[in-house]
C-alpha cells in the first residue's frame, strides 16, 4: 500500500514537474516575443535617423536624390520589419502555440493540476494575435507612407497623374501584402487552436 503511495507521488510529482517546465518554455517564448517588438521599435528609429541624416545634411555624401534615398531607406525598413515580424508571430508563436497545445493535454488528463491553459479560450488567442499583427503591419504603415509621399515627391516633376497612379498602385501592393501577413499568421494560429479544441473534446 506504501509503496503504490510513494509511486502516486512519485507520477504526480514528475507531472507537475512536466507542467512547470512547459510553462516556462512558454514565459521564455513570450520574452523572445517582446524582445522581437523592442528591436522593431529601435530599428524604426534608426530608419527615422537616416532620413533624417539625409536631410539635415546641406550637401548628400551619396550621389542620388534625397526623395530616392528616402524610398530605398524605406523600402528596406519594411523589409526588417517583416523579418521581425516573422520571427515574432510565425516562428515564435508556432512555438508558444505547441507548450500550450501541451499544457492544455495535460490540464484535460489530470484535473488536479491548474487549469488555467484549459480555460484560455480561443477568442482571446485570437485577439492577441490580431493586436501583434497590427503592431509590426502599423510599423509598415508609418514607412509606407514615408515612401509614397517621397514618390509622389519625386514623380511631381514629371507628370502629376504617373505620380498619383504609382501611389495607387503603391497602396494596394502594401494592402495586399498587409492581408498577407494576417492570413498567414491566423492560418498558423488557427492549425494549433484547432488541435486544443479537439483535445478539450476528447
Amino acid at each position: 500500500m506504501k509503496k503504490t503511495k510513494k509511486k502516486s507521488n512519485k507520477d504526480a510529482l514528475f507531472i507537475y514537474g512536466t507542467y512547470t517546465k512547459i510553462v516556462e518554455n512558454e514565459k521564455h517564448y513570450t520574452v523572445l516575443q517582446s524582445k522581437y517588438k523592442t528591436q522593431t521599435a529601435y530599428w524604426l528609429l534608426i530608419i527615422f535617423a537616416a532620413i533624417g541624416i539625409i536631410f539635415s545634411a546641406e550637401e548628400p555624401g551619396i550621389p542620388i536624390d534625397r526623395m530616392i534615398s528616402s524610398m530605398i531607406i524605406c523600402f528596406i525598413g519594411i523589409i526588417g520589419n517583416c523579418s521581425f515580424w516573422y520571427e515574432d508571430i510565425i516562428i515564435q508563436e508556432k512555438f508558444l502555440n505547441i507548450n500550450h497545445f501541451e499544457a492544455t493535454k495535460l490540464e484535460k488528463k489530470y484535473t488536479w493540476l491548474p487549469q488555467v491553459h484549459h480555460q484560455h479560450l480561443c477568442f482571446s488567442h485570437k485577439t492577441m494575435l490580431r493586436s501583434k499583427n497590427i503592431f509590426y503591419v502599423g510599423c509598415n504603415i508609418i514607412l509606407f507612407l514615408i515612401l509614397e509621399f517621397a514618390l509622389f515627391i519625386y514623380l511631381k516633376q514629371y507628370h502629376i497623374g504617373f505620380s498619383i497612379t504609382s501611389v495607387v498602385i503603391g497602396v494596394v501592393i502594401f494592402l495586399y501584402f498587409s492581408r498577407l501577413m494576417f492570413v498567414k499568421a491566423y492560418t498558423n494560429e488557427l492549425s494549433v487552436l484547432e488541435a486544443i479544441v479537439h483535445a478539450r473534446k476528447r
